[in-house]
């Protein structure tokens, strides 16, 4: 988490929606949340200033909630006035997160969705299922899922199905989307079930490595139902950490990324573009059991974890950094150290990786500082 990735993401966002006409983007969160969110800017005044704020509690994870991450939705809420960029997520994960607003996402859905289908009492029905499908958030209560929790969301299902002409009305994308989400829970339910398993048996060291391979080939699927279904230009634009942008998961254990999912489904579809940065300081996101977040610097020149940085930082004395395309360079050889097995910091401490095997092209910033994690 930088402050300055972003920022550096969203000129090239920019490009992709108004030059090449990329129409969906798609982050890491949940289909649920990042509708929610969108359903909230739809409905906001141009003068809401909380409006953009409150998305970014709503639409992503909760370690995105950072003015930088901020402008990327200020960007898709200008967009409206032209030539929309919709915003939604590709993931399974409804409301994840310890803060009050993340907890308090499904059953706002809900209720939401209960208006929008035209029930009484919305908000009393929403209460009591949300209940029922609370676990669906951390994946926790019985697995498989008891037959409250299925139930539960066949009816919140059916409500998806009712609240479509209305939402329609709104923005025919945004109903589109809408019809994914149910999807989206099945997957979820699944997802739970084959992670945590009946026993809840797996090691923890473990349980990240099936719980990020599952969740990915998922994600991956859901990525192509929205390329197709919600985008009009079938093109898309996918916002993710490495560990599901690169093709091979950037080096990490887990052996499934959305990228290297995506590769195979549709060859020759897909751009997968890495950062990397030269020095400076960053929060170090590490999942499963050393579920934590750590204030780390960039390894040094030298360090002998990470000699794919210092060919980075060699590459180009760029005082702004630059973007290297490896089909453009092909066969430069001052890019070899690409397809050389070498450590590279920000995935991870040191992970090795064949740089032209995880990514097409990478963006490198020369400086870099922690975002502010609000």
């Amino acid at each position: 988490m930088t402050s300055e990735f972003p920022r550096v993401r969203l000129p090239i966002l920019r490009h992709l929606h108004e030059e090449l006409h990329f129409d969906v983007l798609a982050v890491e969160g949940s289909m649920l949340d990042a509708w929610l969110a969108q359903d909230d800017l739809l409905h906001a005044a141009p003068s809401d200033g909380d409006a953009i704020r409150n998305a970014s509690r709503t639409g992503w994870l909760t370690l995105w909630n950072t003015s930088a991450m901020r402008s990327v939705l200020e960007y898709v809420w200008a967009s409206g006035r032209g030539e929309r960029l919709y915003f939604t997520s590709m993931d399974i994960q409804p409301g994840t997160g310890g803060t009050a607003v993340k907890k308090a996402v499904m059953r706002r859905f809900i209720e939401r969705i209960f208006d929008y289908a035209g029930e009484k009492d919305a908000a009393v029905a929403a209460e009591q299922l949300a209940v029922s499908l609370e676990p669906l958030r951390m994946c926790g209560g019985k697995q498989p899922a008891p037959l409250e929790r299925v139930s539960a969301v066949t009816r919140l299902s059916e409500a998806i199905g009712r609240a479509d002409a209305r939402v329609r009305q709104v923005l025919p994308m945004h109903a589109d989307a809408l019809a994914l989400v149910p999807t989206m829970l099945n997957e979820r339910l699944h997802h739970c079930d084959e992670v945590v398993g009946t026993g809840g048996t797996f090691k923890s060291n473990e349980y990240w490595k099936a719980y990020k391979e599952a969740r990915d080939r998922y994600q991956a699927a859901n990525v192509l139902a929205l390329r197709e279904r919600v985008s009009r230009t079938h093109r898309i634009v996918v916002w993710g950490h490495h560990s599901h942008v690169g093709y091979h998961g950037a080096g990490a254990r887990a052996g499934v990324s959305i990228s290297g999912v995506l590769r195979d489904r549709v060859p020759g579809e897909t751009y997968a573009l890495g950062l990397y940065a030269g020095a400076g300081r960053y929060f170090r996101i590490q999942d499963g059991p050393r579920d934590k977040i750590d204030l780390v610097d960039v390894a040094t020149a030298g360090d002998p974890c990470c000699g794919g940085m210092d060919a980075l930082r060699g590459f180009s004395k760029s005082p702004n950094g630059y973007l290297l395309d490896f089909g453009l360079s092909q066969g430069d050889p001052l890019i070899s150290f690409a397809k050389e097995r070498l450590g590279y910091s920000l995935e991870g401490n040191g992970v090795p990786a064949v740089l032209s095997e995880e990514f097409d092209g990478v963006v490198f910033v020369p400086q870099i500082t922690e975002a502010k994690l609000e």
